[in-house]
């Protein structure tokens, strides 16, 4: 049985979460904090979504945000949580190419 679809108003808050795969400590380092930290500030300017509040712990992140438009929030998150990804595998040796 599918899921009932969301529904969404344009003045919400939103509580959004994030993790890394197997709850995996990638915010361990206070440098992949500020990255992703900058990632959320460039990102949610572009979207113009407010951030309400924001907490960075070792093993995830939590963030409180208030979009003008539901859609610009999920495409905002991607963006944010796609480039600070490539970057983080990459420099943990993360990334295996298929030959």
């Amino acid at each position: 049985m599918p899921r009932i679809a969301r529904q969404y108003e344009k003045a919400m808050y939103y509580h959004v979460m994030v993790q890394g795969i197997n709850r995996e400590y990638i915010f361990k380092d206070n440098v992949y904090k500020s990255i992703y930290l900058k990632q959320i500030y460039e990102n949610t300017q572009k979207f113009d979504i407010k951030i309400v509040a924001y907490c960075i712990m070792d093993n995830h992140a939590h963030l409180v945000l208030k979009p003008n438009d539901v859609l610009k929030l999920s495409k905002c998150m991607q963006k944010i949580n796609l480039k600070f990804s490539i970057m983080y595998n990459s420099d943990n040796n993360r990334v295996r190419l298929c030959v």
